[in-house]
């Protein structure tokens, strides 16, 4: 019943992502990048608001996991009732009479390839630490509940994504660089924490492990959408497995080097994903100035956004 159920929530949050990511890109098709920054603003935000209730549900009333669980059922009715009473307007891809073949070949360029697998590591080095974090903290910082550090670094995340959304629509690959680079740095700094240390010095590190992973995600799906707009929904759909696959990989490898060494050595592991996404990117960088710079492919027929 557990694996059944847990299917049922994955495939529904599949679709999620495989509808409104290219919603956003169709409606906001002049600024992709920030608009889907905004948009997912709202992971952390929600990983925000669902650690604070778990909290609340365990310190106040002592709820069951069963109960904590079915909080989910919220967004899902808000969810129901968007869909409900609104339409939804016809991709890029559509609109400029791409056809499925040709949206599908897409798949197999050279770009999309690395993309992918840059995607695949950025939500490894983002999802997977986020996953252990509440456990590895608390060992590590004594006296704290270490969801919070969770909760501390998705508000860093929610604001800078709400408030600061622009910063990765004007040099997309630049800021995947930083990004990888202070993924890369943070997380080895919380992986060098000795037991009992202290909380000021921990949350500095998660700092800036929390401002490094920010625009990961809304700049790998902005950058296939705006440099391979014929693949249409299928490649931002493709991204979005790749993040989550990912992740299926990186928990288990994670908390076999916990069993065997520790949290911190398992913080320290992922940690060179970091640092292998920056030279790519880097590589990417360089592959955009040597063709006259990175600059966005349109559509003959698309929407100019809003």
């Amino acid at each position: 019943m557990l694996y059944a159920g847990f299917l049922i929530m994955g495939l529904s949050q599949g679709l999620v992502e495989a509808i409104i990511n290219p919603l956003v890109v169709t409606l906001y098709s002049g600024e992709k990048i920030r608009r889907l920054a905004v948009l997912h603003a709202w992971w952390p935000g929600g990983q925000i608001i669902g650690g604070l209730v778990a909290v609340a549900l365990t310190t106040i009333v002592d709820a069951s996991w069963q109960v904590k669980l079915s909080t989910i059922m919220v967004p899902a009715v808000i969810y129901l009732a968007m869909a409900a009473s609104q339409p939804y307007p016809a991709t890029e891809r559509v609109q400029s009479n791409v056809t499925t073949r040709e949206m599908w070949r897409e798949a197999v360029r050279p770009l999309f390839l690395v993309l992918f697998v840059c995607n695949a590591m950025t939500s490894a080095a983002e999802l997977g630490p986020d996953q252990w974090f509440p456990k590895v903290m608390g060992d590590l910082v004594p006296g704290l509940q270490g969801v919070l550090f969770l909760v501390y670094t998705a508000g860093l995340m929610f604001g800078l994504r709400t408030f600061a959304s622009g910063v990765s629509q004007m040099r997309p690959l630049g800021t995947l660089i930083v990004c990888s680079l202070m993924t890369f740095a943070g997380l080895v700094w919380l992986g060098s924490l000795e037991p009992g240390a202290t909380p000021l010095v921990a949350f500095v590190a998660a700092t800036l492990f929390g401002i490094g992973k920010t625009y990961f995600v809304p700049t790998m799906l902005g950058v296939t959408s705006e440099q391979l707009p014929r693949g249409g929904a299928v490649l931002m759909s493709l991204m979005g497995a790749a993040g989550m696959l990912s992740v299926a990989f990186a928990l288990p490898l994670m908390g076999a080097t916990m069993d065997r060494y520790g949290g911190a050595a398992a913080l320290q592991m992922i940690s060179w994903l970091g640092a292998v996404l920056a030279v790519v990117f880097a590589a990417l960088w360089l592959y955009f100035q040597s063709r006259g710079g990175y600059r966005v492919v349109r559509l003959s027929g698309s929407p100019s956004g809003r």
